[in-house]
């Protein structure tokens, strides 16, 4: 499961400074373009899961530039970024943007508007087969494991035991239901088994930089919390 990737066409290099740390606190890959030629050799090279939009690249106007893309990539999520107005906003809708946000623009408004987009223009059958706690997402289509963004390799039972604990958050799950849900068996013949893939999985996900999401609850089982 890869990172969300980003096309940045920002001809500012203030606003670059400024936002592109913050893009990538978020666990997105940004890539900068600063005008029409950039984009267009940009976009048919890579894939992109959004475009962001300044209204004011070199050498052409935002929408002239908006229309261009849209003619090599008619599905992508574009945001324009321009300044505030009725008249701007329209203009932006009409070149063929799916959303617009006026500058100046706040950070977290950009990064909320940016998820919104992003899982949107997902496939109904990604967004089911995708399970999310925390910054931990399991992938069912390519049996990966993602925890802030990054691939964490797992195992074939670790990833069925995490999988079973996602679809269970925030509940209590004993040894026997966790075995028999997650394996289709207890493994008689392997009493530690359980507890070793399962210090393995703690071990994987645990960071510096985020909340520990799984814990051991002394006699009882396993927890995934989310809070």
């Amino acid at each position: 499961m890869s990172v969300a990737r980003i096309l940045f066409i920002e001809p500012d290099p203030v606003i670059s400074a400024r936002f592109g740390p913050m893009l990538e606190d978020q666990q997105y890959d940004v890539d900068w373009a600063d005008g029409g030629a950039g984009t267009m050799a940009l976009l048919p090279a890579r894939h992109f899961d959004l475009v962001l939009l300044d209204h004011r690249p070199p050498g052409m106007d935002g929408c002239e530039l908006c229309r261009s893309i849209r003619k090599i990539n008619d599905t992508i999520p574009l945001m324009m970024l321009a300044p505030a107005g009725m008249k701007a906003m329209m203009e932006a809708f009409a070149a063929g943007a799916d959303d617009y946000l006026p500058l100046p623009m706040d950070g977290r408004e950009l990064v909320a508007r940016i998820r919104v987009l992003i899982k949107r223009a997902l496939p109904a059958e990604r967004k089911y087969n995708l399970l999310k706690i925390g910054d931990i997402v399991l992938d069912n289509d390519s049996k990966e494991v993602c925890k802030g963004g990054k691939r964490v390799p797992v195992t074939a039972s670790e990833f069925l035991l995490l999988e079973y604990m996602m679809k269970n958050k925030n509940r209590i799950v004993t040894r026997e239901e966790l075995a028999a849900g997650a394996w289709k068996e207890w493994r008689r013949n392997k009493p530690g088994s359980l507890s070793l893939h399962m210090n393995n999985l703690r071990k994987k996900l645990k960071d510096d930089h985020s909340p520990h999401l799984l814990y051991t609850v002394s006699g009882k089982g396993y927890l995934l919390a989310e809070n």
